[in-house]
């Protein structure tokens, strides 16, 4: 939650006082949400200021917007991500057109890694599930448990001893393809042989994901998506774990089962 802006004391008008280094400029990945509140959202007759986007009655406007809740003299809002492009929030008194009391610049910009490749294009009916999951990826990087235990483990299978930004790090490089329809030989013939195996009773199910060590593509398989932003969020973390040179043996797989644990979602 951030704020329009600082507020210093009232105004000879009844308003509260802004200062200038509060906030100005709001950026919001795609497809995400971000939280405003308002100090002193109402004009002193107790009138509600009138906030809102300065385009939205426009198509190209980029944001969708909600007002959520008064606390007081406090108004909070949420800013939603629809389109890449560039907004103002503004408060007015009276009307759309009033004086401007207090606005935000509010960005729109493209998400953070990982990105959506090719080589198994993932169908678009999936792609805001697919966006929910990368979204939780990256909630874990506020986490500094989890981040730590994917630091000591990827440096443990790794054999090099990595700074705690290498989960960060890794996600904004990441590439998500789709496994059912790669081109990739060698998840083709991941997916042949693993099919094999089960037939024969080697394995008892098919893995979600695959990626390749020090590589920044990973596949999805379309059953893992459908499972839903959960299980998108477990296949990503655990495939980082490699794409940041984590192996990719049977043991390395069992010690990879401390991030499934430290996000408390199991593989």
């Amino acid at each position: 939650m951030v704020h329009f802006s600082k507020p210093t004391g009232v105004s000879a008008t009844g308003y509260i006082a802004k200062l200038p280094t509060g906030l100005g400029f709001l950026r919001v990945p795609l497809r995400e949400t971000r939280d405003l509140v308002l100090f002193d959202g109402f004009e002193s007759g107790g009138k509600p200021l009138v906030v809102r986007p300065n385009d939205a009655t426009s198509r190209a406007c980029p944001v969708g917007f909600t007002e959520l809740a008064v606390l007081g003299a406090m108004r909070r809002f949420r800013v939603s991500a629809v389109s890449l492009g560039n907004t103002m929030v503004e408060a007015r008194s009276g009307s759309a057109n009033g004086a401007v009391r207090d606005f935000v610049q509010v960005a729109v910009v493209a998400p953070p890694g990982p990105f959506l490749g090719h080589n198994g294009s993932v169908a678009a009916r999936y792609e805001s599930l697919l966006y929910a999951g990368i979204n939780g990826a990256w909630r874990l990087n506020d986490r500094p448990q989890f981040v730590e235990a994917f630091r000591r483990v990827v440096s443990t299978l790794s054999g090099v001893q990595h700074p705690t930004t290498i989960y960060a790090e890794t996600l904004s490089r990441m590439v998500i393809n789709l496994a059912d329809t790669t081109t990739e030989p060698r998840v083709k013939k991941g997916i042949l042989d693993e099919t094999r195996d089960i037939g024969a009773g080697g394995l008892s199910g098919a893995a979600p994901s695959y990626s390749f060590r020090n590589e920044p593509n990973m596949w999805i398989r379309e059953s893992a998506l459908r499972k839903g932003m959960v299980q998108i969020t477990s296949c990503i973390f655990h495939e980082a774990a490699h794409v940041a040179g984590a192996r990719g043996d049977i043991l390395a797989e069992i010690a990879l089962e401390v991030l499934h644990n430290a996000a408390g979602i199991p593989r």
